[in-house]
Protein backbone atom coordinates (compact mmCIF):
# COMPACT_ATOMS: atom_id res chain seq x y z
CA UNK A 1 0.00 0.00 0.00
CA UNK A 2 1.68 2.93 -1.26
CA UNK A 3 1.02 7.07 -1.90
CA UNK A 4 2.96 7.82 -4.95
CA UNK A 5 3.19 11.77 -5.23
CA UNK A 6 3.90 13.06 -8.62
CA UNK A 7 5.34 16.61 -7.40
CA UNK A 8 8.64 18.46 -8.02
CA UNK A 9 8.13 20.72 -5.01
CA UNK A 10 9.94 19.19 -2.08
CA UNK A 11 8.17 21.40 0.67
CA UNK A 12 4.70 19.92 -0.69
CA UNK A 13 5.83 16.69 -0.69
CA UNK A 14 7.46 16.76 2.84
CA UNK A 15 4.73 18.16 4.17
CA UNK A 16 2.01 15.87 2.28
CA UNK A 17 4.38 12.96 3.60
CA UNK A 18 3.90 13.92 6.86
CA UNK A 19 0.57 14.16 7.03
CA UNK A 20 -0.29 10.82 4.89
CA UNK A 21 1.92 9.01 6.79
CA UNK A 22 0.20 9.60 10.21
CA UNK A 23 -3.09 9.40 9.41
CA UNK A 24 -3.28 6.89 6.36
CA UNK A 25 -0.46 4.37 7.66
CA UNK A 26 0.89 4.72 3.74
CA UNK A 27 4.58 4.75 2.49
CA UNK A 28 4.71 8.04 0.56
CA UNK A 29 7.23 7.74 -2.98
CA UNK A 30 7.89 11.17 -4.34
CA UNK A 31 7.96 10.66 -8.41
CA UNK A 32 9.23 13.23 -10.49
CA UNK A 33 6.44 14.33 -13.10
CA UNK A 34 8.77 14.14 -15.90
CA UNK A 35 10.54 11.19 -15.57
CA UNK A 36 10.00 8.53 -18.35
CA UNK A 37 10.81 5.56 -15.93
CA UNK A 38 7.64 6.01 -13.99
CA UNK A 39 5.55 4.15 -17.00
CA UNK A 40 6.57 1.24 -15.21
CA UNK A 41 5.81 1.82 -11.88
CA UNK A 42 2.57 2.82 -13.23
CA UNK A 43 2.24 -0.38 -15.15
CA UNK A 44 3.12 -2.40 -11.92
CA UNK A 45 0.93 -0.57 -9.43
CA UNK A 46 -1.59 -2.45 -7.54
CA UNK A 47 -5.75 -1.68 -6.69
CA UNK A 48 -4.17 -0.61 -3.40
CA UNK A 49 -1.79 2.10 -4.40
CA UNK A 50 -2.83 5.16 -4.98
CA UNK A 51 -1.58 8.65 -7.25
CA UNK A 52 -1.72 11.71 -6.40
CA UNK A 53 -0.44 14.17 -9.15
CA UNK A 54 -0.02 17.88 -7.82
CA UNK A 55 0.66 19.81 -11.20
CA UNK A 56 2.93 22.80 -9.83
CA UNK A 57 3.49 24.40 -13.40
CA UNK A 58 5.07 21.18 -14.59
CA UNK A 59 2.36 19.47 -16.45
CA UNK A 60 2.77 15.91 -17.44
CA UNK A 61 3.12 14.75 -20.58
CA UNK A 62 -0.30 12.57 -22.64
CA UNK A 63 1.73 9.83 -22.54
CA UNK A 64 2.01 9.68 -18.74
CA UNK A 65 -1.74 10.78 -18.38
CA UNK A 66 -2.52 8.09 -20.38
CA UNK A 67 -0.33 5.10 -18.45
CA UNK A 68 -1.82 6.72 -15.22
CA UNK A 69 -5.29 5.82 -16.40
CA UNK A 70 -4.81 2.83 -17.48
CA UNK A 71 -2.78 1.82 -13.90
CA UNK A 72 -4.87 -0.26 -11.62
CA UNK A 73 -4.61 2.34 -8.96
CA UNK A 74 -6.88 5.01 -8.46
CA UNK A 75 -5.96 8.58 -9.07
CA UNK A 76 -6.12 12.18 -7.18
CA UNK A 77 -5.35 15.25 -9.10
CA UNK A 78 -5.15 18.83 -7.33
CA UNK A 79 -6.91 21.37 -9.28
CA UNK A 80 -5.67 24.58 -11.00
CA UNK A 81 -7.02 26.61 -14.03
CA UNK A 82 -6.05 23.92 -16.88
CA UNK A 83 -6.34 20.29 -14.38
CA UNK A 84 -9.48 20.28 -14.03
CA UNK A 85 -10.13 19.33 -17.69
CA UNK A 86 -7.90 16.89 -17.79
CA UNK A 87 -9.07 15.48 -14.97
CA UNK A 88 -12.53 15.18 -16.59
CA UNK A 89 -10.86 13.77 -19.69
CA UNK A 90 -8.85 11.29 -18.11
CA UNK A 91 -11.58 10.40 -15.26
CA UNK A 92 -9.40 11.47 -12.11
CA UNK A 93 -10.40 12.33 -9.02
CA UNK A 94 -10.60 16.05 -8.37
CA UNK A 95 -9.27 18.24 -4.94
CA UNK A 96 -9.11 22.10 -4.86
CA UNK A 97 -6.49 23.71 -5.95
CA UNK A 98 -5.62 25.19 -2.34
CA UNK A 99 -6.42 21.87 -1.13
CA UNK A 100 -6.42 20.81 3.19
CA UNK A 101 -6.16 17.99 4.82
CA UNK A 102 -10.02 17.23 5.29
CA UNK A 103 -10.18 17.86 1.38
CA UNK A 104 -7.35 14.93 0.80
CA UNK A 105 -9.11 12.57 2.88
CA UNK A 106 -12.87 13.46 1.51
CA UNK A 107 -11.06 13.02 -1.61
CA UNK A 108 -9.41 9.03 -0.97
CA UNK A 109 -12.82 8.11 0.72
CA UNK A 110 -14.81 8.90 -2.46
CA UNK A 111 -12.31 7.77 -5.12
CA UNK A 112 -12.59 6.39 -8.68
CA UNK A 113 -11.58 2.86 -9.16
CA UNK A 114 -13.52 1.88 -11.96
CA UNK A 115 -12.29 4.20 -14.78
CA UNK A 116 -14.30 4.98 -17.75
CA UNK A 117 -12.71 5.18 -21.03
CA UNK A 118 -10.61 8.73 -22.25
CA UNK A 119 -12.91 11.02 -23.21
CA UNK A 120 -11.30 13.08 -25.79
CA UNK A 121 -13.21 15.89 -27.16
CA UNK A 122 -14.38 15.67 -30.58
CA UNK A 123 -13.65 18.77 -33.60
CA UNK A 124 -13.87 19.10 -36.73
CA UNK A 125 -11.15 19.48 -39.53
CA UNK A 126 -11.00 23.16 -39.28
CA UNK A 127 -10.79 23.37 -35.69
CA UNK A 128 -7.57 20.94 -35.45
CA UNK A 129 -6.53 23.13 -38.34
CA UNK A 130 -6.91 26.71 -36.53
CA UNK A 131 -5.91 25.08 -33.34
CA UNK A 132 -2.78 23.92 -34.40
CA UNK A 133 -2.30 27.30 -35.91
CA UNK A 134 -2.65 28.61 -32.48
CA UNK A 135 -0.50 26.63 -31.16
CA UNK A 136 2.24 27.62 -33.39
CA UNK A 137 1.30 31.20 -32.42
CA UNK A 138 -0.35 32.57 -35.34
CA UNK A 139 -2.85 35.55 -34.81
CA UNK A 140 -6.17 35.20 -36.22
CA UNK A 141 -6.03 37.45 -39.47
CA UNK A 142 -2.81 34.88 -40.27
CA UNK A 143 -5.12 31.92 -39.73
CA UNK A 144 -7.70 33.29 -42.19
CA UNK A 145 -5.59 34.49 -44.88
CA UNK A 146 -3.24 30.63 -44.60
CA UNK A 147 -6.75 29.09 -44.61
CA UNK A 148 -8.50 31.33 -46.86
CA UNK A 149 -11.94 31.69 -44.88
CA UNK A 150 -13.16 35.03 -43.27
CA UNK A 151 -11.53 36.25 -39.77
CA UNK A 152 -14.89 36.16 -38.12
CA UNK A 153 -15.20 32.56 -39.23
CA UNK A 154 -11.40 31.94 -38.06
CA UNK A 155 -12.62 33.21 -34.95
CA UNK A 156 -15.28 31.17 -34.27
CA UNK A 157 -13.71 28.30 -35.24
CA UNK A 158 -10.72 29.76 -32.73
CA UNK A 159 -13.27 29.64 -30.28
CA UNK A 160 -14.77 26.53 -30.58
CA UNK A 161 -11.44 24.69 -30.52
CA UNK A 162 -10.25 26.33 -27.33
CA UNK A 163 -13.79 25.79 -25.35
CA UNK A 164 -13.64 22.43 -26.59
CA UNK A 165 -9.86 21.77 -24.75
CA UNK A 166 -11.19 23.79 -21.46
CA UNK A 167 -9.38 26.78 -22.07
CA UNK A 168 -10.79 30.41 -22.54
CA UNK A 169 -7.26 32.29 -24.37
CA UNK A 170 -4.96 31.36 -26.37
CA UNK A 171 -1.83 31.85 -24.21
CA UNK A 172 -3.37 29.02 -21.75
CA UNK A 173 -2.74 26.59 -24.88
CA UNK A 174 0.81 26.15 -23.31
CA UNK A 175 -0.55 25.13 -19.92
CA UNK A 176 -2.25 21.85 -21.49
CA UNK A 177 -0.24 18.40 -20.88
CA UNK A 178 2.79 18.12 -23.23
CA UNK A 179 1.49 16.55 -26.99
CA UNK A 180 -2.07 16.81 -26.11
CA UNK A 181 -2.92 19.27 -29.44
CA UNK A 182 -0.67 17.04 -31.29
CA UNK A 183 -2.51 14.41 -30.29
CA UNK A 184 -6.04 15.81 -30.67
CA UNK A 185 -5.56 16.60 -34.06
CA UNK A 186 -3.67 13.99 -35.63
CA UNK A 187 -2.05 14.30 -39.18
CA UNK A 188 -3.83 17.14 -39.84
CA UNK A 189 -1.92 19.38 -42.76
CA UNK A 190 -1.45 22.90 -41.43
CA UNK A 191 0.25 24.86 -44.96
CA UNK A 192 -3.36 25.24 -46.58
Amino acid sequence: MKLYILTQNQYMFMGLKHLLCFYLDRECIQLDPKDETNIDIYRSSSASDIFFVIPDGEYLDLLSLIHLHHSHSPVLIANNDIAWKVSAVFDFSPLPQKFMLGDILHGLCFLKIKKKLIQFPRMTEREKKVLLLVKKGYAIPRISSLMNIKRKTALHHQLNALKKVGIKKTHHIFKLPKNYIRYLCGPVDTTA
